[in-house]
């Protein structure tokens, strides 16, 4: 094994530190340091907010004092789904030479002209400066594209894949539990979701990446984003929701491909969602169908994937990446 890649953290909320943590222990990978704008965060130990980080590493407040006290190999970056908005950190980052493994969702494929044209212009500063960027976690990056696509192989036909993606939110952190409408009337609900301020971000991109790895041309998509009420009061670490208002959503996004060939995704995730699950069901010249019961947890599974997809994607050439572009890999040492 040759020396460990240097790893920095960018963004130290919920999901940014459960990568710290999923960093502590590599062998393969060394945590130098953290960035977060937050004052009460800057110039601390890191270990302070990651416990088992070196005592050496430190959080900074920006890029050039993160430039000029640790040199990272890569930066694991968490600060937010919207690809506009995070976007100039991206042209930061990649203009100082850092390779870039993110949890935007919307980096993790383009979905329309405007997207493609961004991703573009990152692939060429990526090129430009000899480095990589590449989106993925647990969906998009993986239970809704990459998992679907490698148990489709087993098949001479296919005709359709669902995936089925039961989650409940109350395990999860406080900004998803917002992300999906708990504590909202539903009124305030669909005007966030018309707004497109709420719901989950990358079922889009997961559907279109699937489609390119099996080779087929979107044909047309449809889907809806719909609330989930309490019958009950429901409460969560963060939320208590009365009778009557929401506590998450249904969401689901149909793709039909050429050669008739379907996708559904669908994802439930509301606090309180019974039989917590990711289910796959595959039918062509056989049906098959797996189910992780429990579900694949949703935030150390998004942190583990970030980790280990450090050395594959530091293996590709230069250029913005997908999930499509990477070797196999597993869980690295």
């Amino acid at each position: 094994m040759g020396e460990a890649a240097r790893v920095v953290v960018f963004g130290l909320g919920p999901i940014g530190r459960a990568i710290g943590a999923a960093l502590v222990g590599k062998t393969s990978l060394r945590l130098v340091g953290a960035v977060d704008v937050a004052p009460a965060l800057r110039g601390r130990p890191l270990s302070e907010v990651v416990p088992g980080a070196s005592s050496d590493a430190r959080v900074a407040g920006s890029i050039d004092e993160l430039m000029a006290d640790a040199r990272p190999d890569v930066v694991l970056h968490a600060t937010g789904s919207y690809l506009d908005r995070v976007y100039p950190q991206f042209e930061e980052l990649l203009s100082a030479g850092c390779n870039v493994i993110t949890t935007c969702e919307e980096a993790g494929y383009p979905t329309d002209m405007e997207k493609a044209e961004q991703l573009g212009k990152i692939d060429a500063l990526c090129r430009c400066h000899g480095v990589r960027l590449l989106a993925t976690g647990i969906n998009p990056g993986f239970a809704m594209d990459v998992w679907p696509l490698v148990a489709s192989a087993h098949l001479t036909r296919l005709d359709s894949i669902d995936v089925h993606r039961v989650v409940d939110a109350a395990s999860r952190r406080e900004p998803l539990q917002r992300k999906v409408g708990s504590g909202m009337t539903v009124e305030e609900f669909r005007r966030e979701v018309h707004a497109g301020r709420l719901g989950h971000v990358g079922l889009e991109a997961s559907a279109r990446m699937l489609a390119k790895a099996l080779g087929r041309e979107v044909m047309e998509l449809s889907g809806a984003i719909e609330p989930v009420t309490a019958e009950r009061e429901v409460t969560s670490r963060y939320f208590r929701v009365p009778a009557g208002k929401v506590v998450g959503l249904r969401q689901d996004l149909t793709a039909r491909l050429e050669g008739q060939v379907s996708l559904r995704l669908y994802l439930e995730m509301y606090l309180g969602a019974p039989n917590p699950r990711d289910e796959l069901v595959l039918a062509g010249d056989h049906t098959t169908q797996v189910v992780v019961d429990g579900g694949f947890p949703g935030d150390s599974a998004t942190a583990a994937i970030l980790v280990n997809s450090v050395a594959p994607a530091l293996s590709c050439s230069p250029g913005y990446l997908t999930m499509l572009d990477l070797p196999f890999f597993g869980c690295a040492p």
